[in-house]
């Protein structure tokens, strides 16, 4: 769409005609831009805008700057209130830095995050999959090796990337230790079976996919660009390979033959792909990220430097992890760790806040370096746990903060402590609780203790590394006979890593599992009107910070982060009076009081409080109950411990 000539905002009808132009240059059969303006005046028009991250933020056109995302934006906005009242609807996708939360807030609409792979769909793809091939018996295998190695995790809720595994684990290769190896394995599997010569041929052809991949993010000698771009002109494509031709003469030898390599290309290599109006992408934005990290050391510039003048971009985060990744592999982990000191030696509080790119990178980048068994400096460590938990009590941008506390767990989060230690606790005294009909307390049996966040799945994992499931003294007769008949030995969702962080609250427990680990740390579960007694405070109040609701104040439906959080990454959530984290939010907690016991139907239902992430605000009021099965398990039900002595065992 022709964008204009630097300025940065659009209304709906530059927005429809920039749409209605895109329209005539590529018709569909039975389509023109002036019948598709037709159907948007009609409210006859299903608009999916597909990509808004892929769109860039700015690119140079005649030494003028033009901002095509900002203006597709602006368009949007201002096109939205009348595309909805004729009728029309809408759908925009776009990776979360393309469109973050204001800019959610800003156009209006409803958000919906693309759901990862649940584990049962993971399973029966993989079923599925080597059904179709006639060799059902790997199945059982490859899922087997996928649920013992929790460093695949991130790469099997993906369905390409799962894909990817399944053709590795078909033709016998290893399966890959991280997302680097596994985007090395897929190229030169794909390039090897679109070029079956030998490994000479193969080479050039990786070489000039890196080119085109670095050139798309960086630009052209004449154009550079300050974020990548997701698609180029055919044009470009040939002065991106002429470019490397003239640098790179001992792979190419005759710049004649520039269009048809970029034929070949498109055409053969199945990574590179030919789009509308003789323009090329990449097959999946991922392959351009890993090409141009490939690319980059074999610039001969400082890839010190690269770290440094691009961090700071979102759009450059996976490119750069997939670079890091590169270098701590073939150099060595030394390097990397030198190279995160230098470049957290910068961040502050202040730095932080302004833009939380160059933190969460480092998070990521010392994520991959815990999963990879390295070594990590203490200094190193502590100097992060600071910038962590400062940007969690400055509540920088929530999926800044989910990142950033994910890391601060796998280093050791300071906050957790062993649920033997008092400073684990918060008490709750006489005069604590609920108001009755005349506004006087309901009493409870003070004081007594309670855990200051849910049990997390660091402080679970002792219960378990301790023999608590084949230890019939922490269960109750009914929990000891739940457990060995339905032969539970850990929480459902332990090898899931979307659960399983260690500061994440352990959940996939149930009842019988919640007692038996209190009575293991000398506690129990609480009664719920203990439970609520700490939720309301002295002075009753209506969630655990006060009495009104605040958008994105805990971890429910509303925030949209769609996982359980790290424990305390909500500090305004925080119990008034006690300090007591996530009493509101993040997953249900079981209590030790039957929720009805004249149901005929469920009568040893269990009380639930404190609502979830999956949940509305509605279910995270301090006096809502809810009441499931003892046995039932699922990824937002955790629990906390109360203990009646402050005497705790050291």
């Amino acid at each position: 769409m022709d964008c204009g000539h630097g300025e940065r905002i659009w209304r709906r009808p530059d927005l429809q005609r920039a749409l209605a132009g895109w329209v005539d240059r590529s018709p569909p059969p039975g389509l023109s831009g002036e019948l598709f303006r037709a159907h948007l005046d009609a409210g006859r028009a299903f608009l999916l805008l597909d990509g808004l991250d892929e769109v860039p933020t700015a690119e140079k056109h005649d030494d003028v700057i033009v901002y095509p995302r900002e203006l597709l934006l602006s368009g949007i906005e201002d096109a939205l209130p009348a595309w909805e009242k004729a009728g029309n609807r809408i759908l925009l996708t776009s990776r979360p830095y393309g469109l973050d939360d204001a800019g959610v807030h800003r156009l209006g609409l409803a958000s919906a995050p693309l759901e990862p792979l649940p584990a049962e769909l993971r399973d029966l793809f993989i079923g599925r999959w080597f059904h179709t091939l006639g060799k059902s018996e790997k199945t059982a295998d490859l899922i087997a090796t996928i649920r013992g190695r929790d460093d695949l995790a991130p790469l099997v809720d993906n369905p390409m990337l799962l894909s990817a595994l399944c053709v590795l684990y078909d033709n016998g290769g290893r399966l890959p230790e991280d997302r680097y190896e596994l985007y090395k394995s897929i190229v030169a599997r794909v390039l090897h079976s679109r070029y079956p010569g030998d490994a000479r041929e193969r080479d050039p052809i990786e070489r000039r996919l890196e080119a085109i991949a670095f050139g798309m993010h960086v630009g052209d000698e004449g154009a550079p660009r300050l974020t990548p771009a997701a698609e180029i002109s055919w044009d470009e494509t040939e002065r991106l390979l002429a470019c490397f031709a003239r640098l790179n003469p001992a792979y190419e030898t005759d710049q004649a033959e520039i269009a048809m390599r970029r034929e070949d290309l498109l055409n053969r290599s199945g990574l590179l792909v030919p789009r509308e109006n003789e323009r090329a992408a990449f097959y999946h934005l991922s392959f351009q990220e890993f090409l141009a990290a490939q690319r980059i050391p074999r610039t001969g510039g400082d890839v010190d430097t690269v770290f440094r003048e691009r961090r700071a971009i979102p759009e450059w985060r996976a490119t750069l992890l997939f670079l890091f990744a590169a270098q701590i592999t073939n150099r060595d982990a030394g390097w990397g760790m030198r190279l995160l000191e230098r470049l957290i030696a910068d961040q502050d509080r202040v730095s932080v806040k302004a833009n939380t790119a160059s933190a969460v990178f480092i998070a990521e980048a010392l994520d991959l370096c815990v999963a990879k068994k390295y070594v990590v400096p203490d200094d190193l460590q502590e100097r992060f746990r600071r910038l962590a938990l400062d940007a969690i009590d400055d509540q920088v941008a929530l999926p800044a903060r989910q990142a950033l506390g994910i890391c601060l767990g796998r280093l050791g989060d300071p906050r957790i402590r062993g649920l033997r230690d008092p400073e684990a606790y918060s008490e709750v005294r006489d005069g604590f609780g609920p108001r009755g009909d005349q506004g006087d307390t309901i009493p409870i049996a003070a004081p007594f203790w309670i855990g200051r966040y849910p049990v997390t799945n660091s402080q679970y994992k002792g219960f378990l590394d301790s023999g608590g499931y084949r230890t019939s003294q922490w269960w109750s007769d009914v929990g000891w006979l739940w457990k060995e008949e339905e032969e539970v030995s850990a929480p459902e969702f332990w090898h899931d890593h979307r659960w399983n962080a260690p500061n994440q609250p352990v959940v996939g427990v149930s009842f019988w599992e919640a007692e038996a680990y209190s009575r293991w740390v000398g506690g129990r579960l609480p009664r719920e009107q203990e439970w609520q007694a700490a939720a309301v405070g002295a002075d009753s109040h209506v969630y655990p910070w006060g009495d009104e609701w605040q958008d994105g104040i805990c971890n429910t439906r509303e925030a949209g982060l769609d996982v359980t959080s790290p424990v305390g990454l909500f500090p305004r959530s925080r119990q008034v009076e006690l300090g007591i984290e996530d009493l509101a939010g993040n997953a249900w907690e079981w209590c030790d009081s039957l929720y009805d016991p004249s149901d005929k139907d469920f009568p040893d239902a269990r009380v639930l409080r404190g609502g979830s992430w999956y949940l509305s605000q509605d279910y995270a009021r301090s006096a809502y109950r809810n009441g499931f099965h003892p046995n039932y398990r699922n990824f937002d039900i955790g629990f906390r411990v109360l203990c009646l002595s402050s005497n705790f065992e050291p």
